[in-house]
C-alpha cells in the first residue's frame, strides 16, 4: 500500500530467489474459498509480520481503504503448500546484503 519499510520484504519466494532451496516437496495445491473482511482484519490484528512494522494510523488506513476496496465478500485463492529445505552451507554463505537486492 506504499509504506516503506527498511526489511526484507519478499518473504519465501524472494528468499528462495537469493538462496535456491536443495530440497522442494509438494504438499499441497488447492483452490479455497476465503471470507474478503475475515482475511483483512486478520491483517488489522496483526497475525502476519508484513504489519508489525507499519505504525497503527498508518496501519489502520490501509485495513480502511481495503475493506472499501474490496466489497465482495468471498474470493478464490489457490493455496500451494510446500516443504522446502536448504542447505546449511548455503545459508551460512548470504550476506544482508543479497537480501536488500530482493
Amino acid at each position: 500500500m506504499g509504506y516503506p519499510l527498511d526489511r526484507f520484504n519478499d518473504g519465501e519466494a524472494g528468499f528462495r530467489r537469493v538462496v535456491p532451496p536443495a530440497t522442494v516437496k509438494l504438499v499441497g495445491d488447492n483452490w479455497i474459498d476465503i471470507d474478503v473482511h475475515e482475511e483483512i482484519d486478520s491483517f488489522d490484528k496483526r497475525k502476519s509480520s508484513v504489519s508489525w512494522d507499519v505504525p497503527a494510523e498508518i496501519n489502520d488506513k490501509i485495513i480502511q481503504r481495503l475493506h472499501s476496496e474490496n466489497p465482495e465478500k468471498t474470493i478464490r485463492r489457490r493455496e500451494i503448500v510446500e516443504v522446502v529445505g536448504w542447505d546449511p552451507a548455503e545459508l551460512r554463505n548470504v550476506t544482508a546484503r543479497e537480501l536488500s537486492r530482493t
